[in-house]
């Protein structure tokens, strides 16, 4: 499949496996890209909406179905709190955004106790605290 992508492997690389993964970090780039300008284009979509006072819950229903994968849960409940607010500060919240990455957040993880993370998982489950479990 990757060569349905890439092509011949060039003859630089010294193996398959070194063109693999240079083509793959290649790709997550261009995914990264990708991912920012929908954001960009949705929030710009969403502001023009605020200015002509058209943003309403099922502006903000699309708002979050363009968005769902992009950004967190947090965010996005960050945005709709900044509706109660100007039109600036929804904005200015809307430009801070950033799409997530799963690569980042898998990384965030990378040698942390695992034992650790089941032993605070489990005590939020019993405390009934599901948004932290």
């Amino acid at each position: 499949m990757l060569r349905d992508f890439t092509g011949r492997m060039p003859d630089v690389y010294g193996s398959q496996t070194e063109f693999f993964i240079v083509s793959l970090h290649s790709m997550s780039e261009h995914l990264g890209e990708l991912k920012l300008a929908t954001l960009r284009e949705a929030c710009e979509s969403f502001c023009a909406k605020l200015d002509k006072g058209s943003a309403h819950d099922e502006a903000l229903a699309a708002l979050k179905g363009q968005l769902d994968k992009l950004i967190s849960d947090r965010d996005f409940r960050m945005v709709c709190a900044s509706m109660v607010g100007s039109k600036e500060l929804v904005r200015k919240r809307l430009s801070g955004l950033a799409p997530v990455s799963l690569l980042a957040e898998e990384r965030k993880k990378a040698g942390r106790d695992p034992g650790a993370d089941r032993y605070i998982s489990e005590t939020y489950a019993r405390l009934n605290f599901g948004p932290l479990v």
